[in-house]
């Protein structure tokens, strides 16, 4: 017989409620959800969580400006990246990591030594 591991692990708390969101066309619901957002990330990660969360909400205002004046054509497009890609820097690129760190389960404690030895090239 073939070892695999995850077919016989119950669920992660909260999967099924998510997948039934997902598929859900409720606009209601999903506004109720959103309002409820930034008391969940309070709720898990305090002043810290909050401070990454609005780090990230300001990094994707920024791409999606972005984004949106690359579609348009706008000659303030950085064109020297290639395609006009959307690059972070390595400070901007470990707020991301942190937050993803700080709201989900913490793995820090292998990855951060590495990612923090990361150039901004």
């Amino acid at each position: 017989s073939v070892f695999t591991p995850y077919a016989t692990m119950a669920p992660r708390p909260g999967v099924k409620a998510a997948k039934t969101l997902a598929q859900s066309t409720d606009e209601t619901k999903w506004a109720k959800i959103v309002r409820k957002y930034s008391e969940m990330i309070k709720a898990t990660g305090g002043e810290k969580l909050e401070q990454l969360q609005k780090q990230l909400d300001d990094l994707s205002v920024r791409f999606t400006k972005k984004q949106s004046s690359a579609e348009a054509g706008d000659s303030d497009t950085n064109h020297d990246a290639p395609n006009s890609a959307i690059v972070l820097s390595k400070d901007e690129f470990m707020s991301v990591v942190q937050w993803k760190f700080a709201k989900g389960k913490d793995r820090s404690a292998f990855l951060m030594k590495h990612l923090t030895k990361n150039s901004d090239a």
